[in-house]
This record gives structure tokens, C-alpha cells and sequence, in this order.
């Protein structure tokens, strides 16, 4: 309904050639805040593609998770990006983007067609809601198998008679409401982005570390020195991708600043060369796999860290609070009781700790989840 209504007014001069009338408000035109302020908004909105990561904490129950996870994924991020994309185009072609209010900007924007205004008005409802439940419905299932490997309390295990997750979805719902009350609505997206850009970095890591991770039977259990090196390494080139990227923000306009900034990305980009032509790679046979390793990870590492330094430092302050209580949790409790680290120690090759009746991730004859082959394979 938001792009149809593009005929009902609007002028291509508001993507264009739209000056503020008063100051705050950028300097007009297409890039209003410049390259920047492009940054700036993306790290903001981080957390508005956060949904379709859900899908993979529901890989237990897929019928084919090999297959359907990533295709799902894949489509479902092409659709919010679009759907994204035209909804933003749609309502600065109407309106000029210095006239949006930063809590209705949607509606207020198509308050010459009421009907199309009550419309946005109703779906935003319904969206929040629907995002709701989303977010409940993958955070528990996260919840629940943490609790089930021993890294969090086990009475979050607890289901009922359907095999749903009781006590790990109240928690799910009690501890971002309780955010929600405490915490300004602008604060909590900050949050959710910072968590979100942390999350995604540590996944292209882990793809990059995977792909010199041998099987568990080969590794009997113990870290291999080609696995310690590549984490190591993928580490490091994190830390020069932050530093240079808040090198390019803070000192960009400076020549020194500039030079510094590359010098370190050059730095980590020696690290990713220097693993790719020591380390070998261990090839296994998948329905997946991430194309162009290391090296289209490490695109993807240094993009999320050009948006995490755009983020204020207040917001890393809410979010190194809220990883010290992980921690903290993790080191009193989950580090003695984890059933990874168990299978670490005795060399196991794979060990859930609790009895199949317990699990709503069904266990196959050799031990796995549908969604433990998925994860092995997805490296």
C-alpha cells in the first residue's frame, strides 16, 4: 500500500534537491549526512534484519535443515532488503526527510490520504507484535539449548507435554520487557544493533575457523595447532579491522589519520594471506558452503565493524554491562557444567548430556541433531 501510493503525491526533488530549512538537519540532497551519516543509519537499523537469523535456531525443526535453512535465509533476506528498500523510497519521494517524525515518520508522511495513513498505522501494530513473537520464539530455543548443553541453568530445559519450552520462553518474554521498561526505546535499538554487529562478526570468525577445523573423530577431541593459529589469526585481523575503522571515523579527515588506517587494514589483510597459504584447508563434503573463505568473511568482518564504530560509546557501555553478566554467568556456572567442554576433556566425539525424551531437537542413531550436521557441515 506505501508504494502504490507514490501516484498520490510526492516529487523525485525530495530525493534530490530537498534543503532544510534549519539547522541539524544535514546539508540536503541525496546524501544529506554524507557518507558517514550513511554509517551512522545503517548501524542503527542493524537490528531491522535481525529477523531472518530466526530461522537457523529453528533448524531442529526442519524437515531438511542442509537444505531449507540456508535457501530460507537467503530468500528471506532478499525480501527484507527490497521490501526495506521501496518503503523508504516510497515515503521520502512523498515527503522530505527533514519533515519525518522520528516516532511515526511512516504514517505522518501520508497524512494527506487518511485511509492510507490508518492502514500504516494498523501494520505497524501488527508488525511489532508479529516481531514479538519471532523474537520469543528463536530467543527461546536458544534459551533452551544452552540450558540443555549445561551452559545455563537446566531448569530452563523444563517442557511440557507438547514439547514446548515453558520455562525458557517466560524468560525469553520477563527479560526484554523488563529492558523495555528501564531503558529508552532509542537506547534498546542501539543495544540490539551492537549485539546483532557482535553476533555477525563472530560468525564470519567462526566460518573462517571452520574451514581448518578437522572432524571431531580426526581431532580426538583436542584443539589442533591449525586450529589455534586460524583463531588466532581471524582474531587479529578483527582487532586491526575495528582499529582501522575507527581510524577512518575519528582521524578520516586527517592525512596521518587516513594513512594509519590503511597501514592497519593492510596489516590484517597480510594475516588473512599469510593463514589462507600456511594453514591447509580441510575439505568435507556439504549441501552449503560459504563461497570465497577467508576471504568473503573477511569483507563481512570488515564491514560490520566499519558500522560498529559508528555506533556511540555509550551504547558499547550497555552492551560490555550487559556481556559482563554473560560472562560472569558463564564463568561461575556454564564453564563447570557445560557438556561441550565434557566432551572436550574426555574426547568424545559428540555428547548432549541429556536423555532424547528430554530434547525437542530429535537425536539420529549416530548421536547428531539434525542441527549438529548442519553446523559441522556448514564449514
Amino acid at each position: 500500500a506505501v508504494v502504490s501510493t507514490q501516484s498520490t503525491g510526492g516529487s523525485t526533488d525530495n530525493w534530490f534537491n530537498a534543503i532544510p530549512e534549519e539547522p541539524g538537519y544535514g546539508d540536503g540532497g541525496y546524501f544529506p549526512y554524507g557518507i558517514a551519516g550513511v554509517f551512522t543509519g545503517a548501524s542503527l537499523a542493524y537490528f531491522s534484519y535481525g529477523g531472518f537469523d530466526a530461522i537457523a535456531c529453528l533448524g531442529c525443526e526442519a524437515r531438511d535443515p542442509q537444505k531449507d535453512i540456508p535457501t530460507s535465509m537467503a530468500i528471506t533476506f532478499g525480501l527484507i532488503m527490497s521490501l526495506y528498500m521501496l518503503v523508504c523510497g516510497a515515503i521520502t519521494y512523498v515527503a522530505p526527510y527533514y519533515t519525518l517524525s522520528h516516532e511515526a515518520g511512516m504514517a505522518l508522511a501520508f497524512a494527506s490520504v487518511p485511509w492510507v495513513c490508518k492502514v500504516i498505522a494498523l501494520g505497524a501494530v501488527l508488525a511489532t507484535a508479529t516481531g514479538s513473537f519471532a523474537s520469543i520464539l528463536s530467543t527461546s530455543r536458544v534459551v533452551f539449548s544452552m540450558s540443555q548443553d549445561g551452559i545455563m541453568y537446566r531448569k530452563l530445559t523444563h517442557v511440557s507435554s507438547t514439547q514446548v519450552p515453558i520455562v525458557a520462553i517466560l524468560v525469553s518474554m520477563i527479560l526484554p520487557a523488563l529492558g523495555i521498561i528501564l531503558l529508552d526505546i532509542e537506547e534498546l535499538v542501539m543495544m540490539n544493533s551492537g549485539g546483532s554487529l557482535i553476533c555477525f562478526c563472530l560468525t564470519n570468525v567462526c566460518v573462517i575457523v571452520g574451514r581448518y577445523q578437522p572432524p571431531h573423530t580426526e581431532s580426538n577431541g583436542v584443539y589442533t595447532p591449525a586450529e589455534k593459529r586460524s583463531i588466532l589469526a581471524t582474531f587479529s585481523f578483527w582487532a586491526c579491522s575495528i582499529i582501522a575503522c575507527a581510524c577512518f571515523k575519528n582521524f578520516g579527515s586527517t592525512t596521518a589519520g587516513k594513512a594509519t588506517g590503511i597501514s592497519i587494514l593492510i596489516i590484517g589483510v597480510l594475516i588473512i594471506c599469510v593463514m589462507q597459504l600456511k594453514l591447509k584447508e580441510i575439505w568435507a563434503p556439504s549441501t552449503f558452503k560459504c563461497p570465497l573463505v577467508p576471504w568473503l568473511p573477511a569483507i563481512g568482518i570488515v564491514i560490520n565493524s566499519s558500522l560498529m564504530v559508528s555506533l556511540p560509546l555509550m551504547t558499547w557501555a550497555r552492551v560490555g554491562a550487559c556481556t559482563a553478566l554473560g560472562l560472569t554467568s558463564y564463568a561461575t556456572y556454564g564453564i563447570y557444567n557445560s557438556n561441550i567442554t565434557l566432551a572436550k576433556l574426555r574426547g568424545e566425539r559428540h555428547y548432549r548430556g541429556e536423555s532424547e525424551s528430554m530434547s525437542i531437537c530429535p537425536i539420529n542413531s549416530n548421536g547428531y541433531t539434525d542441527t549438529d550436521k548442519l553446523v559441522e557441515n556448514e564449514f
